[in-house]
């Protein structure tokens, strides 16, 4: 995943968390835990997704 799309995953992620935990659930306990596995979601995408480099060069070529 490049590292345009992982921070277009980041915002879509954290963008749907933030609706569904703040507007949606009106639980505190479920709503702390909608957050908290939001944190590790972003956590896991930044760090643990390989980032791929976009291939300028093949692109290029293509045409």
């Amino acid at each position: 995943m490049t590292q345009k799309g992982k921070l277009g995953v980041l915002a879509l992620m954290t963008t749907m968390v933030l609706f569904s935990s703040l507007v949606v659930v009106r639980n505190i306990p479920l709503r702390l835990t909608i957050l908290g596995l939001g944190v590790v979601g972003c956590v896991v995408v930044w760090f643990f997704v390989p980032t791929a480099k976009e291939d300028i060069e093949n692109i290029d070529n293509q045409d």
